[in-house]
């Protein structure tokens, strides 16, 4: 399954850095209105920081049940709990 999402953070970032590249070669807007590659690279840059945030509090859980297994027995308690 990370494999997939991997994958995914992979082309969404490969996407974000010619979003980027497209904002630089192309000339401002005079409009009242937002620029659309702006709009799409502020969208893109949300959602992959989302990603990223969801990534590592993932990451941080699996530390977290992996460190919870070697010591399970060893605390009236768990770890990893809802709450904490």
């Amino acid at each position: 399954m990370f494999h997939i999402f991997n994958r995914f953070v992979a082309l969404l970032i490969a996407g974000l850095v010619k979003l980027e590249e497209l904002v630089k070669c192309t000339p401002p807007r005079n409009s009242a209105f937002e620029d659309p590659i702006e709009m799409a690279l502020n969208v893109i840059s949300a959602l992959a920081s989302g990603m990223n945030e969801g990534k590592r509090e993932t990451e941080s859980r699996q530390k977290l049940l992996h460190w919870q297994k070697r010591i399970r027995g060893r605390f009236p308690s768990p770890l990893v709990q809802p709450h904490r």
